[in-house]
């Protein structure tokens, strides 16, 4: 539920919740969130708060990456939208999967970067449907992902890692 409150939640800032390298990620985080009857809460920005006390330094870094993040955006929105590049951004899907049913096919897993590529380039067929409380915000962001070609050591790949389990 803490993953889907913080969806559902615009935030103060989205760039306050920016990846940070060296961020351990609280594995009670997800289910952490406050379960409380009428008002969903995500519990990431308390836990953020948390790690900028026991890091000080991780505050000030994040602030700078932010301010940067920012400034990049506001130069990105100024360009006329047929002019913004598009960038492409290589991934590597796990696939774990303990029996034949769950492991799903190349053409499934294409299908679901397909998704999510209109997703992000705001192409997807309910985009009128957008939350009144995004629909100011929504935008094409110019990201798109494709299966990894090359591994970390520039071997070939098709950017499906299967991995069987007893679990």
């Amino acid at each position: 539920m803490g993953l889907l409150a913080c969806l559902q939640q615009p935030h103060e800032s989205f760039a306050q919740g920016v990846f940070m390298p060296g961020l351990r990620a609280n594995p009670l985080l997800h289910a952490s969130a406050s379960h409380s009857s009428d008002k969903r809460s995500c519990g990431t920005m308390h836990y953020l708060h948390i790690q900028d006390s026991v890091r000080p330094h991780q505050k000030i870094e994040r602030e700078n990456l932010n301010s940067r993040l920012e400034i990049s955006t506001q130069h990105y929105l100024q360009q006329p939208q047929g002019s913004r590049s598009v960038y492409t951004i290589p991934v590597v899907v796990h696939i774990v999967y303990k029996n034949s049913t769950e492991n799903i096919s190349f053409s499934q897993i294409q299908s679901q970067i397909d998704v999510l590529n209109r997703d992000f380039r705001k192409l997807n067929s309910d985009v009128g449907q957008t939350p009144s409380a995004w629909s100011g915000i929504a935008a094409d962001v110019g990201i798109e992902f494709c299966l990894a070609q090359r591994d970390p050591s520039g071997n070939p790949t098709d950017g499906i890692l299967r991995v069987p389990t007893n679990m």
